[in-house]
């Protein structure tokens, strides 16, 4: 890979990473709505989405260390 695609592909993970942090926080918005209709297997769901949005930061956040680093 050469230094553009380094450089790229640093920006895209840095901004895939924030996007994923701002859908976390909207499911949360919406689990919360959810919540106060009482459908408790949504609210769920939902929560289980956000949790899995931040397991797939993770390995992102480890793939900038790395770029970062070299």
């Amino acid at each position: 890979m050469n230094t553009n695609q380094r450089e790229k592909l640093k920006t895209l993970i840095a901004y895939w990473i924030h996007h994923n942090e701002e859908h976390a926080l909207e499911f949360r918005d919406w689990i919360k709505v959810v919540k106060t209709s009482g459908d408790t297997k949504i609210s769920l769901a939902l929560e289980k989405a956000a949790v899995q949005m931040a397991k797939v930061n993770e390995p992102l956040s480890q793939i900038l260390t790395i770029l970062e680093g070299a």
